[in-house]
Parts: structure tokens; sequence; C-alpha cells
């Protein structure tokens, strides 16, 4: 594989890496994803030396580093709150966001719909024609 094929490998690997941990804690999986974070750290160590000439894919790089590096972060604190004893597992408070959100995108399209509506019939009724928001006088030329 390239190594372009590795950074998209890189970037859906972390994607998967994140679900899996918030699996993991939410209870759902019994096991730490320790396979696949190894997989992904050498993938970081085999380019993280390598000077990178296309800007692009440097940036797509050191974008997926950084967001794996913030999710570990996370990730070694909640482990360290598992072994003290002070994170709360709860199974049914991911189940419960999942339909939060899933409610959350069946009714913002109509939300948005409605007002691009409101506004299209303001610009049409005249609002906005020739006129400032501040005072209501048309704007002068030459000042």
């Amino acid at each position: 594989m390239g190594m372009t094929e590795d950074i998209e490998t890189l970037a859906i690997k972390v994607t998967r890496l994140k679900t899996e941990y918030e699996q993991y804690f939410a209870n759902l999986k019994k096991r730490e994803p320790l396979r696949l974070r190894e997989d992904v750290e050498k993938i970081i160590m085999r380019y993280s030396n390598v000077p990178l000439t296309n800007t692009a894919l440097k940036f797509k790089f050191s974008s997926v580093v950084s967001k794996y590096i913030a999710y570990k972060q996370h990730w070694i604190r909640v482990l360290r709150e598992i072994a003290e004893g002070t994170y709360h597992r709860k199974p049914e408070g991911v189940l419960v966001r999942v339909r939060e959100i899933q409610e959350l995108h069946r009714y913002e399209a109509p939300v948005r719909r409605i007002h691009q509506r409101d506004f299209l019939r303001k610009i049409q009724k005249g609002t906005g024609k020739g006129k400032t928001e501040g005072n209501g006088s048309a704007r002068r030329k030459g000042r």
C-alpha cells in the first residue's frame, strides 16, 4: 500500500477505535480494543519520521494523529477512573443518546426549510431592498 492509502486507512481505524472504546466503556464489549490500538500506533510510528512532501497528505496525517492523541488522553483518563472505581458505566445512556441524535436529525431538516421559506418571503415582500437595518434610510454615496 502507498502512503495515501495508509493515511486513509489510519483515519478509518481511528474512527473505528473510537467507536470500539465507546462500546467498551458502555460495557457492550468485554475487552479493550488493544490490537486495533496497536495497529493505529504502528501506522503513526511508520510515518511520523517520514518527510511528507504533499501538503494535503501532511495535513491529513497530522489532523488524524492529533485526533488520535486527544482520544487517547480521554481513554487513559476513563481507564484510570475505571481502575479507581469512580467511573460508572451506563450502557442505557449510550442508547438514549443514540435515540436523541436520531430524533434531532429527524426534526432538524424540516425546521431549516421553514426558516428558509420565511426568509425568502421577507425578501420577496421588500424588506431589505435598498435600506439599511439601522434607521431605515437609504445608503448615501460619497460619505
